[in-house]
């Protein structure tokens, strides 16, 4: 019985954690990429018909980064 409650706890923990880890790169990586390129661009890159993926989330990571790196220098 206790194997049976082992292998359930490590199906939700999995679970919970593709959850946090996919809402965090879509949400937040995405989200901030995405708006930071339409922004420097003026609106016209990423265009609607051709929306990049990957650069959009290539931009949020270096911004993400970006900010704890001046976060932490900062803070001292």
């Amino acid at each position: 019985m206790s194997d049976l409650i082992d292998v359930i706890l490590k199906a939700c923990a999995a679970a919970f954690k593709y959850i946090v880890i996919y809402g965090f790169i879509d949400f937040l990586v995405h989200g901030c990429g995405y708006l930071i390129l339409k922004l420097l661009s003026f609106g016209r890159f990423p265009a609607s018909r051709q929306h990049n993926r990957q650069a959009c989330i290539a931009t949020g990571f270096v911004v993400f980064v970006g900010v704890v790196a001046v976060i932490a220098v900062s803070n001292g």
